[in-house]
């Protein structure tokens, strides 16, 4: 895909030395117009920036004109690829970047646009821009977010999130048989106690409450313990990125990371009422069979 720019495009969306790792990051030099090329379409057409005798020959269809003849019927022009590009791999197999005067000649076309890209300032309210943009340009114009632009990409991810936290869910679920075993090892031992606070006047449903209430102060501590080692590795990854992506071309290459409060919340949730099932429900048929006259016995 042609993508006609304008030459700050390049300082806007932060394309420089950094993400060029042949040529130069350049679409003009002294008024000549030049090509900077995505890694994969480089790949493709088995492109050598340093080889001067070969050019990027490049075909568009002329618009409404029916010929007879193939050879006539695209608009043929020659460029000199200036590099090499690597960003992101949907952008780098898909897009070759050339100057806006280049693409009218090309295309024919005159002062004409198919997208304009907005970038926003730090901190920006990003449903309110698109509002103005969408009133400034009118409903004929489709006004989309970077995420709407890739919708199908973040439903992927939004997938593979709850697939995730699932899975973690039923792991949860699995490792809480460990505290359900805990529990009914522990009211086997605490016999000879339970029948001493028994003979006290301990209430059975007291007796209950003991055992919920020890197994809810194990998932608690747990789940306070997890978090916290949870947070400081998202904090130590944010600030030093010691895990990385093998063999990514992204412009960042260590696994990025984002605090999200729904997703603490989320979790200490889950954590907390599988914990509470954990515990009262083992507690509750512990105390079916406690038998108080027995245990006063003993």
């Amino acid at each position: 895909t042609m993508k006609a720019i304008n030459p700050d495009y390049l300082t806007t969306m932060g394309i420089d030395s950094t993400n060029v790792y042949v040529g130069d990051a350049l679409i003009e030099r002294n008024s000549t117009p030049l090509a900077l090329i995505g890694s994969g379409v480089a790949a493709k057409l088995d492109l050598n920036v340093y080889d001067q005798q070969r050019l990027l020959q490049l075909f568009m269809p002329k618009a409404k004109k029916i010929v007879l003849n193939p050879a006539r019927a695209f608009t043929k022009k020659y460029i000199r690829p200036s590099g090499i590009y690597s960003i992101q791999k949907e952008f780098d197999d898909k897009y070759v970047l050339l100057p806006y005067s280049y693409g009218e000649k090309l295309t024919l076309k005159h002062n004409k646009a198919t997208h304009i890209e907005v970038n926003m300032h730090l901190g920006a309210n990003e449903s309110q821009i698109k509002s103005r943009l969408q009133t400034l340009f009118g409903y004929d114009f489709s006004v989309k977010t970077r995420q709407e632009q890739h919708d199908f990409i973040h439903k992927i991810l939004n997938s593979e999130k709850l697939a995730v936290y699932l899975i973690l869910s039923f792991v949860l679920l699995i490792a809480a048989f460990n505290l359900v075993g805990t529990l009914t090892m522990l009211a086997i031992e605490k016999k000879k106690d339970m029948a001493v606070l028994s003979s006290m006047g301990l209430s059975k449903l007291a007796m209950v409450r003991v055992f919920s209430y020890h197994g809810l102060l194990m998932s608690g501590i747990g789940a306070a313990i997890g978090l916290f080692l949870g947070t400081m590795l998202c904090m130590l990854q944010m600030q030093f990125g010691f895990i990385s992506i093998p063999g990514a071309t992204f412009v960042a290459n260590a696994y990025p990371v984002a605090f999200n409060g729904t997703d603490h919340l989320l979790v200490l949730l889950t954590v907390v009422v599988i914990g509470f099932l954990a515990s009262w429900l083992p507690a509750k048929a512990i105390g079916g069979k406690i038998d108080l006259g027995e245990l006063q016995s003993r």
